[in-house]
């Protein structure tokens, strides 16, 4: 039987024997699911395709590789693979991988992310720390069959509109590391826009300087007798202003204290 992962950083070739040692099968035509660490560059693995045609799994974690491209172009029944520690610095080369449904690629140098609009049936992109920035989501928005997505541990997710900003650049997702997309994170309010208030008695004013008139504040359906009221607040806090201008003060006081005064 085969250990659970074989690491094969030795030169050499990857050859039948190899592989039927390692997935631990005399008919390589069914091995489906293979787990191995190798350095692509000692022991190169391009021609891994055409010797395990139905290969839907390969879990890679740990390896060693300069490129996506040191997988060959014959891994065309590929479901899911495992590069986490991989030491990738890119995606290209996926396009080789029409049928790849589920990629986990954490712990790498990924900062060009463009790879994966080559992957029609991509549902799943796990990228946990790398280096993925903001510009980089309309890649992923280009994959219509993606739902799940890791960006934790990314420049991007140290954003405060994080998970917005993915939500909405690519709308197809259903889950954000790990957990579900709310409506809020689709829609999120947008809390710029604050209704003006009515001054109170308690609010600071600048003696000695003018403003805007209570008029302008309150809304044509207010109260006739409260605008009444308002107004002539107004008159008494101009009368106040002129009074304490004359004698050279310019303080920071409230409409309670000027009123209290007044009485």
């Amino acid at each position: 039987a085969p250990s659970d992962v074989a690491a094969l950083t030795g030169g050499g070739e990857l050859d039948e024997g190899m592989l039927r040692l390692l997935s631990g099968k005399e008919d390589l035509q069914g091995v489906s699911y293979l787990e191995l660490a190798v350095d692509a560059e000692q022991m190169p693995i391009n021609e891994m395709g055409a010797m395990l045609p139905s290969l839907r799994e390969l879990k890679l974690t740990g390896s060693s590789l300069a490129t996506l491209r040191d997988l060959g172009t014959q891994l065309t029944a590929l479901r899911v693979l495992w590069i986490g520690r991989c030491a990738v610095a890119h995606l290209d080369g996926l396009g080789a991988l029409p049928a790849l449904r589920e990629l986990y690629a954490s712990f790498n140098d990924i900062a060009d992310v463009g790879g994966v609009a080559e992957l029609e049936e991509l549902h799943t992109l796990d990228l946990e720390g790398n280096r993925v920035e903001a510009d980089q989501l309309e890649w992923l928005a280009a994959c219509a069959s993606l739902r799940a997505l890791t960006l934790e541990g990314n420049p991007v997710a140290v954003r405060q509109d994080y998970r917005s900003a993915v939500a909405g650049t690519v709308p197809q997702l259903e889950y954000i590391d790990d957990e579900p997309v709310t409506e809020a994170d689709r829609h999120p309010t947008d809390k710029s826009a604050v209704a003006p208030s009515t001054p109170s008695l308690n609010s600071p004013l600048k003696v000695g300087t003018s403003g805007n008139s209570f008029s302008s504040v309150l809304g044509q359906d207010d109260d006739e007798e409260e605008l009444a009221r308002l107004e002539a607040l107004e008159r008494q806090m101009v009368g106040f202003g002129i009074k304490y201008a004359k004698m050279g003060i310019d303080s920071v006081v409230t409409l309670g204290e000027l009123v209290a005064e007044g009485e």
